[in-house]
């Protein structure tokens, strides 16, 4: 909360979400700390639950932006036709949730609008982080097997 410059007020399952997937995948806080994204999930869950019933923050409020739309498609997808475990399933949504949301923010999703060379550059940010060349290899291929 402190590093993303948060209130107790704005917590709610949308920055849950994105502390776990992208600060947890890349987590390097000293120890002791709970990395596993099933008990923190539980946990954050009793959070809001908590926080709601104190009555510091509002009932949650399902927003369903355009990429998220598409993302839950997605996931859909990865799980039903692909049978991918939910482990894969989250590290892929990560890659196209970047993507999405670096490209259409909360306008509609239209993978077609999607040029060469802002694919181009988004990999280019991305390869910071995949260093190896399998790593490099599973995003490509997400980003394939999404269609763009």
């Amino acid at each position: 909360m402190e590093q993303e410059h948060l209130t107790v007020e704005q917590l709610d399952e949308s920055v849950f979400a994105r502390f776990l997937d992208e600060h947890l995948p890349q987590c390097r806080c000293p120890d002791p700390v709970i990395r596993g994204p099933e008990a923190l999930r539980s946990t954050f869950g009793h959070l809001l639950a908590v926080l709601r019933a104190d009555g510091m923050i509002g009932e949650s409020a399902p927003v369903m932006t355009p990429v998220e739309e598409e993302l839950r498609c997605f996931e859909a997808h990865l799980e039903q036709v692909r049978g991918l475990a939910s482990s894969t399933r989250r590290n892929q949504l990560r890659i196209v949730r970047c993507l999405l949301v670096e490209r259409f923010a909360t306008g509609p999703v239209e993978l077609s609008a999607i040029r060469p060379e802002q694919l181009r550059q988004f990999l280019a940010q991305q390869q910071r982080a995949y260093t190896k060349p399998h790593s490099s290899a599973t995003l490509i291929s997400t980003l394939r097997s999404h269609g763009v």
